[in-house]
């Protein structure tokens, strides 16, 4: 036993052996109150200290008025007076009963008590209170327990490396930092799992089943682990937790029991381990999904786990202890039907048990501890015959059945009979508290009635000691592994002595050998520190001897020698081979195609230097490959390359160090091209598939452009054009790179005959792909023209061209005048009819609001589109006109100097500079020459090169021709009735554009021909105009 007094200025402690070893204060400043260190303990009367000698009364009052004094608590505002007791006349102070420290100061790492101690003359005035503060020390009294001692998982054999299963964790009710929950460990090793815990406040933890390998159920389907939770104790105390773990596959059917519940009736006196009825149920799965245990649930009354038990196996349900009839008393048992899945399913049943009176009642035993406590204690010393204990039986029934037989069952304890149903039990034979300190003493009882009923009790006899035993290490020797770079004070290592007394005598002290400055040595703990940072490098073991010095008289020492091995630290990162790997694979092969490997190093060793691969970030696109941890990369999924053609993504290699270190590079994948798109033919469409051909026209002359396209790229893409049939006399030549139909000889057929050929695009890969088409090729007359035609044709075209570059200026002109003065809109309106009109009976105006009087003003010459106050209408789509560098061109697909001598309006702009013509809807000719509307409107989708001819033919009847620039809305591909706006021009992206072109009906040679040429094949408007909000509604 040691205390320790405080002192306000300085604290001291010296050594004194009287007739045992005490740690004592010197002098204590007056008025300054005492400290005591006690261990706890279930020790009773213990002595704790002189309160009077260790606050120095003796030098506040004379001897004679010191031996007058008298001592007691000041039990006000003290809670743990009564644990403790003070002899008034001398001041000593003893614990009164035992002192549980996690009881006291539950949850507190620090345990503390306050005593007042008042010290009162009887015979003077003088009157003191002395301040006692007690430190509770922890003792490793509590080992950690786990709430179930076992545990069942199930874990499927897909789950992944690194899965961790929560589970629950220990509890350890010693709080201090030494005694507490330290850690857990799996065994066997060689097991595929680990632990990982965080620690609670509260001294619960938080723990997690680590799976560190793959798993494989058809290797090995089930694996038995033992967890032991260990507190700081030297030797540590543990609790165990077995788990149970299987290994299956998929789970997705419950057990069922044929019934909701069963009902069953026994006799009281059934024997035990007797089996009163069987439960079966079934699983529809197969495999350890269908393999059944049963078991009684935990959460049910504990009176029916306690007398019965169920087999897991058979589902045979027996008697485990026996059972008293209990009138209207019925056990509902919770039965339970698990599978062994990787997710258990589960199916409840009750089973009613009901019990039957025979008649005869059970002894029932009753203990009595003449100590007092719950385990009774004797000195080894104790003499033959000694008591310990006193036994009292019942048993209500009469005659043979309340004739009562005891015996016990004990090494060292006898029991001897007092009365007809009392005992006591005795010492038997002589007691060695270092040979067996702790005694199991079992009582047995039994009647004599047919059959014999019994019961049975039991309790624990110590055996105080006498001190005659040195500290024995627990280990021959320590020899730990420390990582370099620790912390100054780092916990290296715990040594503990274990001393065969108890008490004082039991009290080791750690002390090291020799000084040295690695280490430092707690003395009450055993707990090494480290006095330094250690540098393997420098320092690869250290080597020191601990003394464990008991308190004993005269003192026993035990020595051990403690080894350090500095181990190296996780310092270095996975290298991969490369910053960047470039892979390549064809598409559509099949998910889990293997890839490629990529390869990482890392210089560390063991578990530092295993790498583990992943995918880490990929460009905001979903990846479709699959990175193994061993770096191998295969594709999930069947890749196509018309879809996404590149993968870039990064990847990450991660070592098993801990803290792990890890580097990235990129992968970049490119999908290879394979030939599985066929072509497909735009040109002539599966509902545009006829042109009309003349029969005058020239050999060598381009009668239609076939198109295709294909998806796939370079050669998989490159298409061909061949004729495969054809009863055209081989009067047609195909070019098989550019698709251009040229006739090659002159025409034979007669006028209204049909030709037929059938086209083929054929892309270049292989196995080649194809698509056919047909096409139509129908036979006109031919159609004649004078020169003097033709000359009248030019100078309408040029008239024409002059009224488009007057209309230009006039625009401008009357948006100049509406943004200086929007006021006068009367004045501008007459100004704007008489500045319209212009010589060739060309006027321009704004276009009305609604519909109703566009009628009449179809007769009038007007130019229709909208003007962009930045830029020039951008078209992409090569088969729609094009305007850049304020020049809109007109593109035609070659250049021609065969002016067409046909009157009739059937001339397709692809063929127009041949006598070919294509209706547009693959109808015939006679189609073509039905009564049309007066306004005629022709849209352009092929391009037109530059610096060629723009001609169009207007018949007899047609008053004018309309070209239009607008954007088609939905369901309405030709000519709008209302130009575009400004406004709307911004609202609308314009994708399909055409031209309107209305020309007043004039005097011209009937059959004359109308031929518009632009310069370089280009119209260039007056200078842009930047449209303001002034010129929203202005429109040409």
């Amino acid at each position: 036993m040691f205390f320790k007094i405080m002192e306000s200025t300085s604290v001291s402690r010296n050594f004194v052996m009287v007739f045992m070893t005490v740690w004592y204060s010197s002098a204590v400043v007056l008025g300054q109150g005492v400290e005591y260190y006690l261990p706890e303990g279930d020790q009773t009367d213990r002595f704790i200290g002189n309160v009077a000698s260790d606050a120095r009364l003796q030098e506040v009052v004379d001897n004679t008025e010191f031996h007058n004094l008298r001592y007691s608590f000041l039990t006000t505002g003290s809670e743990y007076a009564s644990l403790f007791s003070i002899d008034e006349h001398t001041s000593f102070l003893y614990t009164v009963g035992a002192l549980d420290r996690e009881t006291i100061c539950e949850f507190s790492p620090l345990c503390v008590l306050y005593l007042d101690v008042a010290a009162q003359s009887t015979m003077g005035s003088f009157f003191k209170k002395i301040k006692v503060t007690l430190y509770i020390e922890d003792v490793n009294d509590n080992a950690p327990i786990f709430d179930n001692p076992s545990i069942s998982l199930t874990i499927s054999e897909a789950v992944l490396v690194g899965t961790s299963i929560t589970i629950d964790g220990a509890r350890d009710r010693d709080t201090s930092d030494h005694y507490s929950l330290q850690s857990y460990n799996v065994t066997p090793s060689t097991s595929p799992f680990s632990i990982k815990f965080l620690k609670n406040l509260d001294s619960t933890s938080v723990v997690q089943l680590l799976v560190k390998e793959a798993l494989n159920r058809e290797i090995q389907d089930f694996y038995q682990i033992t967890v032991t939770a260990e507190d700081g104790g030297s030797p540590p105390k543990s609790g165990i937790l077995k788990a149970n773990i299987s290994i299956s596959d998929v789970n997705d059917n419950s057990p069922t029991f044929g019934s909701s519940f069963y009902n069953i009736t026994v006799r009281e006196d059934i024997n035990v381990s007797t089996v009163i009825m069987v439960v079966s149920a079934s699983d529809l799965d197969q495999g350890r999904n269908g393999d059944i245990f049963y078991r009684l649930s935990p959460h049910q009354e504990v009176t029916n786990l306690q007398h019965f038990s169920i087999n897991n196996k058979t589902g045979e349900l027996y008697v485990i202890k026996p059972i008293q009839y209990v009138p209207g008393q019925v056990y509902k048992i919770i039965v339970e039907a698990s599978d062994k899945g990787d997710q258990p399913l589960t199916s409840q049943t009750f089973v009613h048990v009901s019990v039957t009176d025979v008649g005869n009642r059970r002894p029932v035993i009753t203990t009595n501890l003449l100590s007092g406590l719950d385990i009774a204690k004797i000195s080894e010393f104790a003499d033959l015959g000694a008591v310990v204990a006193h036994i009292a039986v019942e048993d209500p029934n009469s005659g043979r059945n309340g004739e009562i037989d005891c015996w016990a069952e004990a090494d060292a304890f006898s029991l001897q009979r007092l009365d007809a149903k009392e005992f006591k039990i005795v010492v038997s034979q002589s007691l060695d508290r270092e040979m067996q300190e702790r005694h199991d003493v079992k009582v047995m009882c039994q009647d004599n009635g047919t059959p014999p009923l019994n019961d049975s009790d039991s309790f624990v006899v110590l055996v105080d000691d006498v001190n005659d035993s040195p500290p024995i290490f627990t280990s021959l020797s320590y020899n730990e592994e420390v990582f370099e770079n620790n912390n100054f004070g780092e916990v290296l290592v715990q040594v503990h002595a274990s001393d065969g007394d108890i008490g004082h005598n039991a009290m080791v002290l750690y002390y090291s050998r020799s000084d040295n400055n690695y280490v430092n040595v707690e003395a009450l703990s055993g707990i090494i520190r480290a006095n330094m940072s250690f540098d393997r490098e420098t320092t690869p073991t250290i080597e020191f001897e601990v003394l464990a010095i008991d308190q004993g008289e005269p003192a026993q020492t035990g020595t051990v020698t403690v080894t350090l091995t500095i181990k190296d630290v996780n310092d270095e990162a996975p290298v991969f081979s490369k910053p960047v790997f470039v892979f390549e694979i064809s598409e559509n092969k099949h998910a889990g195609t293997n890839v490629a490997q990529i390869v990482a190093t890392d210089r560390d060793e063991g578990d530092n230097s295993k790498i583990a691969y992943s995918i880490v970030s990929g460009q905001n696109q979903m990846i479709p490959f699959f990175l193994f941890p061993n770096g191998q990369i295969k594709s999930d999924r069947e890749l196509d390359r018309e879809v996404q053609s590149v993968y870039d993504f990064i990847v990450q290699a991660e070592d098993m160090g801990r803290p792990s270190k890890n580097s990235s590079a990129r992968v970049k994948i490119i999908v290879l091209d394979e030939n599985d798109n066929v072509p497909v033919i735009t040109a002539p469409s599966s509902t545009n598939n006829s042109i009309s051909l003349s029969l005058n026209t020239e050999i060598g002359t381009r009668v239609t452009i076939i198109r295709a396209f294909d998806l796939d790229e370079k050669e998989n893409g490159l298409i061909r054009y061949f004729i495969t049939q054809r009863n055209d006399s081989d009067l047609f030549e195909l070019n098989e790179k550019t698709g251009s139909l040229i006739l090659k000889r002159k025409i034979s057929q007669k006028s209204g005959e049909t030709i037929v050929l059938d086209l083929m695009a054929s892309d270049q890969g292989k196995p080649r792909l194809t698509t056919t088409r047909m096409l139509f090729i129908k036979i006109t007359s031919p159609t004649y023209f004078t020169d003097t035609i033709q000359r009248n044709v030019i100078i309408v075209i040029i008239l024409l061209a002059v009224t488009a570059v007057c209309s230009g200026a006039i625009i401008i002109i009357i948006c100049v005048l509406r943004r200086n003065d929007r006021e006068r809109k009367d004045k501008e309106k007459e100004i704007y009819k008489q500045a319209t009109s212009l010589e060739g009976g060309v006027s321009v105006f704004s276009l009305p609001e609604d519909d109703s009087t566009l009628g009449e003003k179809k007769k009038k010459k007007e130019v229709s589109f909208s003007l962009d106050d930045e830029d020039m209408l951008q078209i992409a789509d090569p088969n729609q006109l094009s305007a850049k560098n304020n020049n809109l061109a007109l593109e035609k697909p070659f250049e021609s100097k065969n002016f067409p001598k046909k009157q009739d309006d059937n001339h397709s702009i692809v063929s127009g500079d041949t006598n070919a013509s294509d209706s547009g809807r693959g109808g015939s000719d006679d189609e073509n020459h039905a009564p049309k509307p007066p306004h005629t409107t022709s849209t352009f989708h092929d391009p037109i090169p530059q610096k060629s001819w723009f001609e169009f033919q207007r018949p007899q009847n047609r008053e004018m021709q309309t070209f239009s620039l607008h954007r088609p809305g939905p369901g309405s591909p030709s000519t709008s009735s209302k130009p575009a706006s400004y406004r709307d021009f911004l609202s609308n992206s314009v994708s399909n554009v055409q031209i309107h072109v209305t020309a007043e009906k004039t005097h011209r040679p009937k059959n004359g021909l109308n031929n518009i040429s632009f310069d370089s094949g280009k119209f260039s408007p007056a200078p842009t105009i930047d449209i303001s909000q002034d010129y929203r509604d202005c429109v040409v």
